[in-house]
């Protein structure tokens, strides 16, 4: 992939803008002039990326940019441009056919801000796995006192374990343990991790053009604000700073206005660090997990630190409107891999984009039996002939694997982006044989969470004396088995992928291999899970999607997709809480296709049946946070305001969510509650300030209750927020009525 540096200089108008290849010939540049104020104020608009590139970009730019992609692109703003520091150059956009696809946001342009141009970092990367990862969560115990927000310190420490689960063997996560103080983090650094990792407030002080993080007291953990020039101090002097440092903190990329970079995160870079992710202004706490979920297992994948973050932003541009560009990357020439790949080579070229690869790795034992070979064909056939995709099945003969060997399967998963990898042992005369399925989701944006838990490890046994129970077994018996978890984690990949036809091929293949196995392998209730929901929302087969749910519930290995915050209480049967909860989804989607249709009656009644199957969730799992919030909304559709009040409370107490508090309010003020639902909008808008509905729900409470001066401001945040609102020219002429201008 080229290396393109774009550089933007000159104090005055017009400024100079050239884009340069690696050995720094320039390819093209231009004159421009440009306004950073007017820049500024139009951040804020949904075409922003569009008018930046057009300000920007003339036809020779655009053109030398599109002949050089797939390419690293640079951004360096030179010190005399200072002034254009502050605007949101990750939206930046380029021509692809009919689309303008942003720059930051696609794996083809890795994008990232340049400092130091003319320095290279010379730390090579790490030569192998695992990573070490030092995760350092503030929390100080005055924060409210301080008008900050206070952390559920011990929900993101699950969260963030959570990310790094399916990267055993690739990544050791360790915390600091509290209090968390500058001493504290020092001290874990001393060891040398490849990542800090920080989560918690980042302030940024006008006044005094310092940047800062919240830190504990080492003995009281009080808050305590420690600025970039100690941060810098500090890190300078341990042997050897972190490669990368990650600041899922509110304001850490803010940077002086009027010259020097002294923001937070190129105080780290001067330290030594060879790469920040920072955010450019404030972000939700939900998108902030979402960000860092997606970033480390692109991260671990490839190790490329520019391409992750591109990858984790095309993520949050699919699900927000405004944070998926607030995530920046300072970055030092030469630090972008994190991590190389082991010195020994690839047996096969690894997943091209678009792609699934499976694996067949040689089986552990003392017979050449060759059945490995007969799989791959049959496989690759059978895929071919079910129109599942483009799909390739390879098989490995220089890797082996035997019990215990997770953690490298995993290695080589990712080393290969591979979706799915076949491996076992067997030991004639011992009469065992194993084959194992491990799945990762490389392929999908990590959007199948629950793929791996499924599938991993999933088991097929045999008794084996001789070669010749060996042979019968590998052709009648462990074909079928393959055939099922193959196809199943097929379905489920392409399921992920939006692809719903070839999944409904590939699960009904996984559901007819399976019919004839006792017991039902571990994952059949899973591929009637999917398939319900293509049923259910894709063919808009209603009774189809309940029969395949139903069938879910019977296949005695019910799924694990509805995913808690906090651990069950003791004795909880998660699966069937889990399998209960999609036959709920089912008759909830029953219910508002009937309620369309015109059918009240028959819609309350699928609502009523709703109720029912959640039910049964929580008397299996009373603690599952999602079951209570859907109980909830179900109560509210029937009309049952303070039951789903109650619900959403109890889910609130197990997971805090931005969503949950907006629906809190909702029904606490259909109940005449304003206090409570203003309190309730405000925590919804702090977890998730780019929200735009949040804001909108927010002004009609403040308009019930009077309150003008903040019914305007929570419309007007609404129209810069909301992305083609179809209500714009109400919302206008509403605060026309309020007395509100664009300058107020």
């Amino acid at each position: 992939m080229d290396d393109l540096t774009l550089h933007i200089g000159g104090a005055a108008d017009p400024r100079f803008v050239s884009l340069a290849d690696a050995a720094g010939r320039a390819l093209a540049a231009r004159a421009v002039a440009l306004d950073p104020a007017a820049l500024r104020r139009a951040a804020a608009t949904a075409g922003f990326g569009v008018l930046l590139s057009g300000a920007l970009f003339d036809d020779a730019l655009r053109d030398a940019l599109a002949a050089h992609t797939p390419a690293h692109v640079r951004l360096d703003v030179a010190a005399e441009a200072r002034d254009l520091e502050s605007l949101r150059w990750e939206c930046l956009v380029r021509r692809a056919g009919a689309l303008d696809v942003p720059l930051a946001a696609h794996p083809a342009t890795p994008f990232s801000r340049l400092f130091d141009a003319g320095a290279v970092y010379a730390r090579a990367p790490q030569a192998g796995w695992p990573l070490r990862v030092v995760a350092a969560i503030s929390n100080p115990v005055n924060l409210e006192a301080e008008g900050l927000a206070p952390l559920d310190a011990e929900a993101e420490w699950t969260e963030l374990q959570r990310a790094f689960a399916p990267l055993r063997g690739l990544a050791v996560l360790e915390r600091v343990p509290a209090p968390v103080s500058l001493d504290a983090v020092l001290q874990a650094l001393e060891a040398g991790p490849a990542i800090l990792h920080f989560i918690g407030h980042g302030l940024y002080d006008d006044a005094q053009g310092r940047a800062m993080l919240a830190l504990e007291n080492g003995a009281t953990r009080a808050l305590e604000l420690v600025d970039d020039g100690a941060w810098q101090r500090r890190l300078a002097a341990l042997a050897v700073a972190p490669r990368l440092i990650v600041l899922a903190a509110c304001e850490s990329a803010a940077r002086v206005r009027e010259g020097a970079l002294t923001g937070m995160a190129p105080a780290f870079v001067r330290a030594g660090a060879g790469a920040v992710v920072a955010m450019h202004d404030r972000i939700g706490m939900d998108a902030a997990r979402a960000l860092v979920f997606h970033f480390y297992r692109r991260l671990a994948t490839h190790g490329e630190i520019d391409r992750a973050l591109n990858e984790a932003r095309s993520y949050l541009l699919d699900t927000t409107v405004r944070s998926w560009s607030m995530p920046t990357l300072y970055l030092r020439r030469g630090a972008e891999r994190v991590f190389a790949a082991p010195p020994e080579s690839l047996e096969a070229p690894p997943a091209a984009e678009g792609e699934t690869l499976i694996l067949i790795a040689e089986f552990q034992g003392d017979v050449n039996a060759a059945f490995e070979v007969r799989l791959r064909d049959r496989l690759q056939k059978q895929i071919a002939a079910n129109a599942i995709g483009a799909a390739r099945v390879v098989y490995l003969q220089h890797n082996a694997f035997g019990p215990d060997a997770d953690d490298r399967v995993a290695q080589l998963a990712a080393r290969y982006a591979a979706s799915l990898v076949v491996w076992g042992w067997y030991d004639l005369g011992g009469g065992g044989f194993q084959a194992r399925f491990t799945a990762t989701d490389a392929l999908t944006q990590f959007r199948a969470h629950d793929l791996q838990a499924v599938a991993a490890g999933s088991a097929v046994g045999g008794d084996l004396v001789t070669p010749q129970d060996l042979a019968v077994f590998v052709q009648r018996t462990l074909p079928a088995r393959v055939d099922f978890f193959v196809f199943f984690a097929l379905g489920v990949l392409r399921y992920w992928a939006q692809d719903y036809d070839a999944a409904f091929a590939a699960l009904t293949n996984a559901i007819d291999a399976a019919a004839n196995f006792v017991p039902p392998p571990s994952g059949l209730s899973d591929a009637y899970f999917y398939r319900g929901n293509i049923n259910a929302f894709h063919r808009q087969a209603r009774a189809e999607a309940i029969a395949d749910y139903t069938a879910a519930l019977r296949a005695g290995q019910p799924p694990v997709v509805v995913k808690s915050a906090v651990p069950p209480v003791r004795g909880a049967n998660v699966a069937l809480a889990s399998a209960a909860f999609n036959l709920g989804q089912a008759f909830r989607a029953q219910a508002e296709q009937r309620r369309l249709t015109g059918d009240a009656n028959g819609a309350g009644d699928s609502y009523k049946q709703a109720l029912d199957a959640y039910g049964d969730a929580l008397m299996h799992d009373p603690r599952n946070a999602p079951t209570l919030e859907m109980r909830g909304l179900t109560h509210w559709e029937l009309g049952n305001a303070a039951a789903a009040g109650a619900d959403y409370r109890a889910a609130l107490a197990l997971a805090p969510s931005a969503e949950v508090h907006n629906k809190l309010a909702i029904a606490l003020a259909a109940q005449g509650d304003m206090p409570g639902a203003q309190a309730a909008f405000d925590a919804a808008v702090l977890r998730a300030p780019e929200r735009a509905d949040y804001r909108y729900n927010r002004a009609l409470l403040a308009r019930r209750q009077g309150r003008a001066t903040t019914e305007a401001g929570d419309l007007a945040a609404y129209l810069r927020l909301a992305h083609n609102p179809a209500d714009r020219s109400a919302v206008r002429a509403r605060l026309t009525e309020l007395g509100w201008t664009d300058d107020s």
